[in-house]
């Protein structure tokens, strides 16, 4: 049954969301009618019909992916699969053309290339080393500069009632594995089971919040990217860059973040890099330890789970783990 735990001849999660992700950037519907599009390269406009299902893409695919381990019909199956459900979502609709909200896909880019670098305040900032007789002074800073280099999955291009737009989408593979449930969602992952409004951007279960929460800053820096791309332009160029958003590939559900959410995530994502660099240049100062409440941030952290716990929330003992025993086990 292809929605048991443990399918036989998939290939792991990892690998399955890369063979996905390959798939959807060669076969993805562009509705793009080969014109110029404002504040953007003809890269966007290269029009193209969908052919997420077509079995040539397919194979091709898992000629360039699937490992040895893993079972090539069974694999292939399931790509077939999810490509049909994003077909039938919002995300494979707009590609193909039909209009939403008022907005119209218009161009797009897959596996965008991108490279930003961010200033950060070197107020105060020094290097130093530690020594028996206390820290020592390397160096002042005058300036921080944190570069980073990457690809966004997807990005839409729109013409409608907001004016030319731009809007970050990034594909997420949770439950596309195991479990899932090809023939009846309902038992299947959680993110397969049906909504109200399956056309609505907006979460409506817990786990599309928690995978919006989950990747909130990847999602800030990829739209940072996009506003900072537009900035360079003269005025009467630039598109808008709208709330990021989600492609839950279980569901085909297209899950936005609300304005309030990107605001935050771009503060806590300049916070954080606040303290990456003043970890890197002091790397013998303990970062403070997060409150209970953030507990489940830790619980994903190598210096947390590991047998010995470097760190890890507020109160919690440190050192090596003792897990206890059942009975009945010497």
């Amino acid at each position: 049954m292809a929605g048991s735990i443990g399918v036989v001849g998939l290939p792991d999660a990892a690998t399955l969301g890369s063979l996905f992700h390959r798939l959807v950037e060669v076969g993805i519907a562009n509705p793009a009618d080969d014109g110029e599009l404002t504040g953007l390269d003809q890269l966007w406009s290269h029009s193209q019909s969908s052919r997420l299902l077509e079995k040539d893409v397919i194979e091709q695919v898992l000629d360039e992916l699937l490992p040895a381990g893993a079972d090539r019909a069974i694999t292939g199956q399931r790509l077939a699969v999810l490509a049909q459900i994003q077909e039938d979502g919002r995300l494979g609709k707009m590609c193909g053309g039909e209009e939403f909200d008022g907005q119209k896909v218009v161009g797009l880019r897959t596996e965008l290339p991108f490279h930003l670098t961010v200033g950060v305040g070197a107020d105060g900032r020094r290097i130093t080393r530690w020594a028996v007789a206390g820290e020592v002074e390397l160096a002042d800073i005058d300036e921080i500069q944190v570069s980073f280099d990457g690809r966004i999955d997807l990005a839409l291009a729109y013409d409608g009632d907001e004016g030319p737009t731009l809007q970050v989408v990034d594909l997420k593979t949770e439950g596309c594995g195991q479990p899932f449930d090809e023939d009846d969602p309902t038992k299947g992952h959680e993110l397969q089971h049906p909504v109200a409004k399956p056309l609505s951007t907006a979460a409506q279960s817990h786990l599309e919040q928690e995978l919006l929460d989950k990747h909130r800053l990847q999602l800030a820096l990829y739209t940072i990217v996009l506003e900072r791309s537009q900035s360079r332009l003269p005025q009467k160029e630039r598109r808008k860059v709208l709330p990021p958003a989600i492609q839950a590939s279980a569901s085909g559900r297209m899950v936005v973040m609300s304005e309030a959410e990107l605001t935050q995530a771009k503060l806590d994502f300049g916070e954080l890099l606040e303290q990456m660099v003043d970890m890197k240049l002091n790397p013998h100062d303990e970062p403070e330890r997060l409150p209970k409440e953030q507990g489940e941030i830790c619980r994903t952290c190598p210096y947390y789970y590991s047998g010995i716990r470097l760190c890890g929330p507020q109160g919690e003992p440190l050192g090596i783990v003792t897990k206890a025993v059942p009975e009945g086990v010497s």
